[in-house]
């Protein structure tokens, strides 16, 4: 691959672009609703871009099987994200898995504790998957953990970063292939403060930070009251233009901050509440320029 093939551009100072500017290490989020879009920009991506499809209220596990389909036909690689705590029964979880492996092979799999606070089944919290003979039986060697920089709403009361590295234990006894993909946050000292004590507890494969594409500023808002963060710290971390809400100033303070700090791999997950193609738009004109209001060509 050529670095034009693996990145979207150069930094405005001169200076190599690392893996946070790179669309080789950019994945995506998908739900029934916004995988059209997805699809529509595929030719857009890297062949095999990670998709991870949201596990939401009201979607079945034929809703989510169809966006896997749709997905991989366009050349993407799905991420099923299995919810522990939406997870009925452990039969419930084999024949999930089943369908999926059958259907669309994924080489990968997110697994979360799931938004819900109380259990729909056997498994509290995704340490309670891991412990079942899930993995095994399904030969599963590649797992995606999520990351909480600035907590986790689902478990307030729980040490979110101590929680993960008993996870990363867990499945690094195992013999798993580990990555991490952030919740959606936006105060950038607290991401790259959350980064070093995963460094320095000796984690050193890819980490993805969830940003925002651009997005009515009334949705960003929205999704700030679901993930429990403070909207008070949007004037600091957004620009907002016609009613538009852009993460640049984010994305700057990070890059910067990652390659001062020698951060080693991290990259992008994209929400892309505002629609997919701006959203590669903004992420193509911040890392070709240094700034997500310009143009792209």
């Amino acid at each position: 691959m050529t670095q034009k093939e693996e990145t979207v551009g150069t930094r405005r100072r001169g200076t190599p672009v690392g893996c946070f500017s790179s669309l080789r290490y950019l994945s995506l989020e998908a739900t029934p609703k916004t995988v059209c879009g997805i699809v529509g920009v595929a030719p857009r991506l890297p062949a095999g871009t990670p998709v991870n499809i949201a596990w939401l209220d009201g979607s079945t596990s034929d809703d989510r099987l169809t966006v896997a389909h749709q997905l991989r036909n366009s050349g993407l690689s799905p991420v099923p994200i299995i919810s522990a705590r939406r997870v009925t029964s452990k039969a419930d979880l084999f024949a999930i898995t089943e369908h999926l492996v059958s259907e669309v092979a994924p080489t990968q799999y997110m697994v979360v504790g799931g938004d819900p606070r109380d259990s729909a089944g056997p498994f509290d919290t995704a340490a309670d998957l891991f412990s079942s003979d899930w993995l095994d039986v399904f030969g599963i060697d590649h797992v995606v953990l999520p990351g909480f920089p600035e907590g986790n709403r689902a478990a307030p009361k729980v040490d979110s970063a101590a929680a993960l590295f008993d996870k990363l234990s867990v499945l690094k006894r195992r013999g798993c292939n580990v990555e991490i993909t952030t919740q959606l946050a936006m105060d950038s000292d607290k991401i790259l403060g959350w980064i070093k004590r995963l460094r320095d507890h000796g984690f050193s494969d890819l980490v993805r930070i969830g940003l925002v594409g651009p997005a009515p500023l009334v949705t960003v808002k929205r999704y700030l009251n679901l993930f429990d963060l403070d909207a008070a710290r949007l004037e600091e971390a957004s620009e907002d233009g016609a009613g538009t809400v852009q993460f640049s100033p984010l994305f700057k303070a990070l890059e910067d901050g990652f390659a001062a700090a020698g951060a080693g791999k991290v990259g992008v997950h994209l929400y892309p509440f505002g629609g997919a193609n701006s959203a590669l738009d903004w992420f193509s004109a911040v890392t070709e320029r240094g700034d997500g209001n310009q143009e792209v060509r």
